[in-house]
């Protein structure tokens, strides 16, 4: 197996002396560089299978890898984003700081919330308050609850906000297509008047 050590100096011997990820081409610190393997198969170190990126590039490689390292570190998102030790967090996931953690397990909450109050009612008003309570229940400020929304009612998203006189509302897919109807139905019947 190829050493990290031989790998970084394989790479700035490349690049003129600088150390720069293989996947985004930019210069990189040492500490933020970490040898990938390019299939996700740790098992397999044959040397083309190994690359020197940046943990940025290898956090949007493969975002699930979070899932799987909680998992054999023994720890949970809820561990992790109620803020356990730092310490701990730092030795056994090597993220200095629980912001990942919140951003993944905030968010997979504040999903749930909406799931289950959407379950209730075909939609929710969204206004300041409606921001406060999602950040409330993400632990996050509201500017973070509104970008996750924002998110999560994409086009790839559970959700959609529609807009009726002016007043932003929050619902399901299923409810934004009943409503997308609704509206075209009503356009055509004023139309037709």
């Amino acid at each position: 197996m190829t050493s990290r050590a031989e790998l970084i100096k394989e790479n700035r011997s490349k690049n003129g002396g600088k150390l720069i990820c293989e996947k985004c081409s930019k210069e990189k610190p040492e500490s933020s560089i970490v040898i990938d393997h390019a299939d996700n198969n740790r098992k397999n170190n044959k040397r083309k299978n190994l690359q020197v990126i940046c943990r940025s590039c290898n956090k949007k490689k493969d975002p699930s890898k979070i899932s799987k390292l909680l998992k054999i570190k023994g720890l949970t998102f809820e561990e992790v984003y109620k803020g356990i030790d730092k310490q701990i967090l730092s030795d056994k996931l090597r993220i200095d700081n629980v912001a990942m953690a919140k951003n993944i397990y905030g968010k997979k909450a504040v999903r749930k919330w909406l799931e289950k109050k959407l379950s209730k009612v075909a939609y929710l008003v969204v206004n300041e308050g409606f921001y406060n309570s999602a950040a409330e229940i993400g632990d996050v400020n509201p500017d973070t609850a509104q970008r996750w929304l924002g998110t999560i009612a994409s086009d790839e998203g559970k959700f959609r906000i529609r807009e009726i006189n002016g007043v932003e509302y929050i619902m399901t897919k299923a409810s934004a297509s009943e409503f997308d109807k609704d509206s075209q139905t009503n356009k055509h019947n004023e139309k037709n008047k």
